[in-house]
């Protein structure tokens, strides 16, 4: 064919890669077409090797494969394993090596829209997505171990991951759960569920494992299941003792508020949102079908959501009931910084009525809101509030134990104890935690409307309440 020229296409030797609009250089000593990289290897360092840029190597083993994860020097520093079936998945990304709570996983990158995230392997393996409501956990501890018989889903709201802790590298006692207590010189047993803590102690430490090991069978812990036929316990064992623990979010809704609060305090932005304020805007954003929705998305976000600034903190939004809203997590990602009007009117989700509705709780917070509005579910568990009877019979009702103490002149870890059962009085006063009524009533007393949350933000039975 005359007239027309022909391009050679290069190949270097050593890593295969087609190289059409690149120098390729011959190394006599080595008898190899190289790139330019790997030329510059061979003369400056006298061999070939992989960098942390190059494709993780993946080596088959008999019925899984392990990927290859180096250090910046290309030295092999970790392996992962996985199934067969998933190889094809993984060179998509390139896996490094990822230290996280003193566990160590596979982690890999990539690019959208110009803006990088990450991306673990287990998430790659179960196909969660890195938005989603749901988290992975690895059975055995071992996070570089993604064999799909090493994993399973969990709930991200019922904390169904720490289920599976392991023991901790400062544990003494050999069993997790289980420690001694020099103030008390007995063993304390305890499991933390729902972010409340059932704690007992013990003389005996078999009693105090035995105690630990039927709350995790109560609560389907799986950490420690191989120690129950060495205890005696099996599927009949009386659970009766253990007791009930109730799923409270606004636990959840309460860490929030502090955390974006104290956020916003640090910016020089108002701060003055409360736990009353925000379970009242959630219940604007319940449908009639009674689900708590995405403003958004629509989407059902009663098991998890996340509070969401309308204009956000980082454009000076603050943190107050008006600029404060729920939403999905993926809406909360998308939007970020953004303007909220055009954000909303650009996606696929987008509804009028929506945003009717969100402009009329925005414009018009205070209308929906009560300030003197306080939940009875926070208030049953609410074991700061404690009445204290002076030497001359004055009642108080206090929630700040230091406060009280330094206002009377009192010894605060003898106040303590006194409310702790441990002592009977400190310089004539008594203290008692307050029961359930009579949260209610000195609350309804002071001019505050005691309520119970709508069933839809708990998930429980009012029978519960």
């Amino acid at each position: 064919m005359s007239g027309v020229k022909i391009r050679k296409i290069k190949i270097c030797n050593i890593c295969g890669k087609s190289i059409e609009n690149e120098r390729i250089f011959y190394h006599a000593g080595t008898d190899k077409l190289v790139c330019n990289k790997h030329y510059i290897q061979i003369t400056r360092y006298g061999k070939f090797f992989n960098t942390r840029y190059d494709p993780n190597e993946i080596i088959n083993q008999d019925g899984y494969a392990e990927i290859i994860m180096v250090d910046k020097n290309g030295d092999e520093i970790a392996r992962t394993q996985i199934d067969l079936d998933m190889v094809s998945l993984c060179p998509k990304y390139k896996w490094h090596l990822n230290k996280r709570a003193n566990k160590l996983y596979a982690r890999g990158f990539y690019k959208v829209n110009g803006k990088r995230y990450s991306i673990y392997l287990h998430q790659v393996i179960t196909g969660i997505d890195r938005d989603s409501n749901q988290q992975v956990d690895h059975i055995n501890g071992n996070g570089l171990d993604n064999r799909k018989k090493n994993l399973r889903i969990c709930s991200l709201l019922s904390y169904e991951n720490t289920r599976n802790l392991q023991k901790s590298h400062l544990n003494t006692s050999g069993i997790v759960g289980v420690h001694w207590c020099k103030t008390h010189n007995k063993w304390i047993s305890q499991i933390r569920i729902h972010q409340q803590v059932v704690k007992k102690y013990f003389d005996n430490k078999e009693d105090a494992i035995i105690f630990r090991l039927k709350c995790e069978m109560k609560y389907d812990f799986i950490s420690q299941q191989s120690l129950h036929e060495l205890y005696g316990l099996d599927h009949q064992t009386d659970l009766s003792m253990i007791p009930d623990i109730i799923k409270r979010s606004y636990e959840l809704d309460k860490k929030k508020i502090i955390r974006n609060n104290a956020k916003a305090k640090n910016k020089g932005l108002v701060a003055d949102l409360t736990l009353e304020e925000f379970r009242q805007m959630m219940s604007y954003f319940i449908s009639s079908n009674g689900e708590l929705e995405c403003p958004y998305c629509d989407k059902n976000i009663s098991d998890f959501y996340v509070l969401e600034h309308v204009i956000a903190l980082a454009n000076k939004g603050g943190n107050t009931i008006s600029n404060v809203i729920v939403s999905c997590k993926s809406c909360n990602n998308n939007k970020m910084d953004k303007d909220m009007l055009e954000w909303f009117r650009s996606q696929s989700f987008y509804k009028k009525e929506n945003e009717e509705k969100l402009l009329e709780y925005i414009n018009n917070a205070d209308k929906y809101i009560q300030k003197n509005v306080v939940y009875l579910d926070v208030l049953k568990t609410g074991w700061k509030y404690f009445k204290a009877i002076s030497p001359n019979g004055t009642e108080y009702v206090s929630n700040n134990q230091t406060k009280f103490a330094l206002q009377h002149k009192l010894n605060i870890d003898r106040l303590r104890s006194v409310l702790a059962g441990r002592l009977k009085d400190e310089k004539g006063f008594t203290f008692f935690f307050l029961k359930e009524e009579e949260l209610f009533k000195y609350f309804k007393s002071i001019g505050f409307d005691v309520r119970n949350p709508p069933l839809e933000l708990m998930g429980l039975d009012n029978s519960l309440l």
